[in-house]
């Protein structure tokens, strides 16, 4: 059986996006985290507030109380990197590495680059290493360009850190909603927000036009999955409807 919410009207999307677009199958892991309870979300709830009023950034809290994350399982990571063994990878806004650890078994060495101290922490006590300036095969941003303060600079950022042919992969739900993690308004420097009336197809085409290509991309690998959280200020799990991208240098 397929889950629509992996499906997409391949017809809508950009003529680039038809080109490359890859449906996955439907995921029981993805059904059972989004399905799990948690007997701590009440004591989990209570820290979130007490934490958020004596002013700590929520990208701190989110370490602290270990907020769990879904995206990808490994028959996902085969896919998107067609099976091919890779040296490097860095991540960039890692969190606690729930999501580039799915793709451990393809790369020798994980690197990160994660503001929060409390995630670095948990980094720190993986196989994970921070990142020293170096160029990677691999450069990861899941879920950070709707977060940060300017995606632009941050995409350009990345490349620079890519080896010649090296692949960025993507990640972010749609349609975008800029949002932040550390209580700051970042509306005026993230212009990547879109009306919450688009289509995820209408989304992830213009985004494409108006990001991807304008930032020296080329697009390899389309797909469309859902992004799971464990939030707890919501008590519940939230899922966000994401469009993965895989890119090289134009």
């Amino acid at each position: 059986m397929q889950n629509p919410s992996y499906s997409c009207n391949k017809r809508k999307l950009h003529p680039q996006l038809q080109r490359i677009w890859e449906e996955q199958e439907y995921s029981k892991e993805a059904e059972t985290f989004k399905n799990r309870k948690s007997p701590f979300y009440g004591l989990k709830f209570i820290c979130f507030v007490l934490l958020s009023v004596v002013g700590v950034k929520h990208y701190n809290i989110m370490g602290m109380l270990w907020y769990e994350t879904y995206l990808l399982n490994k028959k996902n990571v085969h896919n998107i990197l067609r099976g091919k063994k890779r040296k490097k990878l860095l991540d960039i806004g890692a969190w606690n590495g729930c999501i580039s650890q799915q793709l451990s078994s393809f790369v020798d060495e994980i690197y990160f680059i994660e503001p929060s101290l409390s995630f670095q922490k948990i980094l720190n006590k993986k196989w994970y290493h921070e990142h020293q300036g170096d160029t990677y095969d691999i450069v990861t941003l899941f879920n950070v360009l709707d977060v940060c303060d300017s995606p632009e600079e941050t995409i350009q950022s990345a490349l620079k850190h890519l080896e010649k042919n090296g692949e960025i992969i993507i990640s972010l739900p749609f349609p975008i909603k800029a949002r932040s993690w550390d209580n700051r308004k970042i509306t005026k420097t993230n212009l990547l927000t879109q009306s919450g009336e688009k289509t995820f197809e209408e989304a992830v085409s213009d985004f494409y036009r108006d990001f991807i290509e304008k930032n020296g991309l080329k697009i390899e690998y389309f797909t469309r999955l859902p992004y799971i959280v464990s939030l707890p200020e919501t008590q519940k799990t939230t899922v966000y409807d994401n469009g993965l991208f895989v890119c090289s240098k134009a």
